[in-house]
């Protein structure tokens, strides 16, 4: 089951931060109103995260290591996908290590395309992807 979670500010998107952090600022920032966030659930469990930047389109997933490979990742970026076109966004981005083989496959199977590589001075190298909604 994934819902949405209310709202999260820009600084709780960020590239890559521990598990934890990221849960810290997830649930310690859900009334800001800038950015949307669904979780998704099992057993009473929250297994995966989304933050959406809700002018952007620019997203940040996370799904706990014993939940992959189930569907979660894919039904958070659903919910998303639905939330965004919803309110007028024509497309999702998001930032990826290029290390991460695994999540760049999760999102090129989704249908994001890879748009461009760059260094950044704080996140190091990443990989930027999009997803067309309006395809």
């Amino acid at each position: 089951m994934v819902e949405l979670i209310e709202t999260l500010p820009p600084e709780a998107l960020v590239v890559h931060v521990s598990r934890g952090e990221r849960w810290r600022r997830l649930l310690g920032n859900l009334l800001a109103g800038e950015n949307v966030g669904f979780v998704a659930e099992s057993e009473g469990e929250i297994v995966g995260e989304l933050a959406l930047t809700r002018d952007s389109g620019v997203l940040g997933l996370s799904v706990a290591e014993p939940s992959r490979r189930e569907g979660v990742g894919t039904a958070l970026v659903d919910a998303a996908s639905e939330w965004a076109r919803a309110n007028g966004l024509g497309r999702l981005e998001s930032l990826v290590r290029p290390e991460n083989e695994a999540g760049l496959a999760f999102l090129r199977s989704l249908g994001f395309v890879e748009e461009e590589r760059f260094e950044d001075p704080e996140h190091g190298r990443l990989v930027a992807l999009a997803l067309d909604l309006n395809a």
